[in-house]
Formats: C-alpha cells, structure tokens, sequence
C-alpha cells in the first residue's frame, strides 16, 4: 500500500531535484492507460495540494503524479539500492506507486528500507547478529554487514521532516509516542484486508 510512497516517488524524486517538500501538484483526476487512481477521503479531490500535505494525507493521486515524473526505472533503480528485492519486471507500471507490485515487499525489507532516512541517507543491509563468540571470547562468526549511500543527507532530512508530519498531523497519528520524536508512514492494501505503519524513532525502525 502507500507505505511504498516515501521510497518510490518521493525520495527519488526529491535526490533527482524535481520536487520540494513545497511543491504543489494539483490533486484532480488522472487516467493513465484506462486506469484512474483514487484517493481514501470521502471529497474524492482536494485541488492544489503541496508534496508535504500529499504525504502526511497520503494522497494517491499526487504520488502517482510524482512518480511519473521520476520514471518506471528510476523508482525501480532507487528501491534496489534501498534493499527491496522482490520487484519485477512486471512491475514498472503507474499502480507501483502505490504498492501495486506482484510480490510485495517484505517488513524486514521495508524497515531497513527507511532506516536509510534516519541514517542520513546510508542503506546498511538489515543483519541478525553481529559475531559470536566461543566461551572463551574468540570470535568464530563475524558479520559486519553492508553499508552504502544511497542518497544524499539533505533528501533524508527532508523526507524525515514530512515523515514526521504525518505522525503529527497526518494518517500516522495513531503512531504517537509522547515527547519521543516519531517518523512513518500508513499503507493500506486493497478491501483494507492489510494496514500497516512503517516508521522510525532516534532508535528504532520497525
């Protein structure tokens, strides 16, 4: 669902410079090849709306819109270097943008997807331990996982500032945790049958 949003469209789009967290697109029906996305809200459309609104809203329409503009494979190069795996070829359609996939996207993948943003832009593959040790405290496994920048500081604070908002004020308000500083986002599949919330604190992602 749309918990694909932040690393689909809107983090390639903001690393490649065509959009600002200030843009505005307008959110108005689109038809692309027969198929027409529709947003969850009862208004259907709320016109001029800025990406950071469109995130903390999770408007379809504008995602979709947003996504077309950085293109089938650009989205798809950038989610690889995030760790997703499972894309396929079949995959490079408008309904991608909001989780349209074949396969889907595994939470362990997702997480360390947008662990990449509160890490200032470094992917570091998703491991479960890091060495072992013999009774004696010799090492005998070793894992040091791998780790590499994926995109640029200034677009991970940014996506982690609209992030925020939707927690804030947003469909992710329910992920409030008091004073602790909360960033995610909501993702809903088709008939609701799945809704999950992909987020991060200064700690953890999960």
């Amino acid at each position: 669902g749309s918990a694909i949003k932040p690393i689909a469209e809107y983090a390639p789009a903001i690393e490649m410079g065509l959009i600002t967290p200030a843009a505005v697109i307008d959110d108005v029906p689109i038809e692309i090849g027969g198929w027409s996305p529709k947003n969850w809200y009862k208004e259907g459309f709320r016109g001029l709306s800025t990406i950071r609104e469109a995130i903390a809203q999770s408007m379809n329409v504008v995602a979709v819109k947003v996504w077309l503009k950085v293109g089938a494979d650009a989205s798809h190069n950038f989610m690889k270097k995030l760790g997703i795996t499972s894309l396929q070829k079949g995959d490079k359609n408008a309904a991608m943008a909001l989780g349209g996939l074949t396969e889907g996207i595994s939470p362990v993948e997702m997480a360390g997807a947008y662990a990449s943003f509160s890490n200032k832009g470094i992917y570091s593959k998703p491991i479960t331990y890091t060495k072992v040790e013999d009774m004696n405290g010799k090492v005998i496994l070793e894992n040091k996982g791998l780790s590499n920048v994926v995109m640029s500081e200034q677009a991970a604070y940014l996506m982690t500032s609209m992030l925020r908002d939707v927690v804030i004020s947003g469909t992710g308000s329910n992920a409030r945790m008091g004073s602790m500083p909360v960033a995610g986002k909501t993702g809903t599949t088709s008939d609701a049958k799945d809704k999950w919330f992909v987020g991060y604190t200064p700690y953890y992602t999960a």
